[in-house]
């Protein structure tokens, strides 16, 4: 025979039950909380927060060297291209010249250390000797009146200094100066503390961060681009996007200004040539041409000595005319004074026909 009995289950919450249930598991409930708790507090307190500083730059893509000389589509890949100039190494380097990333300085902490990057309460002055020493770190421990370099890269040294005095070791020299001249106050208020002290290669410190910085186009129509970095430090991530954007406004102007310039020299060579075409064209005219005409007469002088020349040309015709009657009257038998003196009245030769007439 089999057995046909069938499982019936309970659908239907039973509060009791379940209250039964948390009674003998409560102490594994709150052994879980406590752990969840203590993990997240942990991760809050020894983690350190990532900052991101952000700016928004309209990119002029008005290239009037290109407008000259080339019918080019810069409108659509030009803002693609300043956006690669912005992201390579050789553009960030730049920008990192331009601000104090040469060394790094960390207060050392107990599990976690924070860079004070433009907060050093002390300034270091250097001379590297071996590159293969950038990005070593060393440890400088704060004593009463001087320091001491506790550990390179890791190994236990000894090496003792105080401000002003140059520390020579085979890698780099070094010296220290208090930033506000007061070394009493700065030992008093650093007593005991620990430093780390990093110094970096500007040409790596560039190709860190032309991979960090992120750029991205906001609006193809408007050409705005948003520059953003994500660092440990909030004030250096806001002084490296502000000097990528102020230092693009530099490279802008430096490109502009060789855009000119070779529109300057465009069209100084085109008015050389032309000038050129000019005097050779002259010259052939000259060469060519039965009298030369004087082209640097002005036209209205030249109007107006024509126009003296009509009126001497009429004066004289009407001299000659009446000189040749009174010719005709002369000659005649019944010519006398009375007749002859009216037809030379009013005539320059009147001055020297008066005499023999008298």
């Amino acid at each position: 025979m089999t057995d046909s009995r069938k499982v019936k289950f309970n659908d239907e919450f039973d509060f009791k039950l379940f209250l039964n249930i948390t009674k003998k598991s409560l102490k594994y409930i709150i052994a879980f909380a406590i752990l969840l708790f203590t993990a997240v507090f942990v991760y809050l307190r020894y983690t350190q927060p990532v900052y991101e500083a952000a700016c928004i730059v309209q990119i002029n893509t008005d290239d009037k060297a290109e407008k000259l000389f080339d019918n080019k589509t810069y409108y659509e890949d030009d803002i693609y291209r300043k956006i690669e100039i912005m992201r390579s190494p050789v553009f960030m380097q730049r920008v990192v010249s331009q601000l104090p990333l040469g060394v790094s300085v960390f207060a050392k902490g107990n599990i976690l250390n924070f860079e004070l990057y433009d907060d050093v309460p002390f300034e270091i002055k250097y001379e590297i000797i071996d590159s293969t020493f950038y990005g070593v770190p060393l440890l400088i421990d704060v004593h009463d009146t001087d320091f001491v370099i506790s550990e390179i890269n890791g190994a236990k040294t000894d090496t003792r200094f105080r401000f002003h005095e140059p520390v020579s070791l085979p890698q780099v020299n070094f010296v220290f100066t208090p930033l506000h001249s007061d070394t009493r106050a700065f030992f008093n208020s650093n007593r005991n503390k620990q430093f780390i002290i990093r110094f970096n290669n500007l040409k790596d410190i560039a190709a860190q961060y032309s991979q960090q910085v992120n750029i991205a186009v906001i609006n193809d129509v408007a050409k705005t681009i948003r520059i953003s970095l994500k660092d440990f430090n909030p004030r250096k991530a806001a002084d490296i996007v502000n000097c990528v954007a102020k230092e693009f406004a530099a490279f802008e102007v430096e490109y502009q200004k060789n855009s000119s310039t070779s529109i300057l020299e465009f069209i100084d060579s085109q008015l050389g040539q032309v000038e050129e075409n000019l005097d050779e064209t002259k010259d052939s005219l000259q060469q060519t041409s039965s009298p030369a005409i004087d082209s640097t007469l002005d036209r209205t002088a030249l109007q107006s000595r024509l126009f003296e020349l009509d009126n001497l040309i009429s004066v004289n015709a009407s001299e000659v005319e009446s000189l040749e009657v009174f010719y005709k009257v002369f000659s005649s038998v019944n010519a006398d004074i009375i007749t002859l003196l009216p037809l030379i009245s009013g005539i320059e030769s009147q001055v020297y026909l008066s005499p023999y007439l008298q």
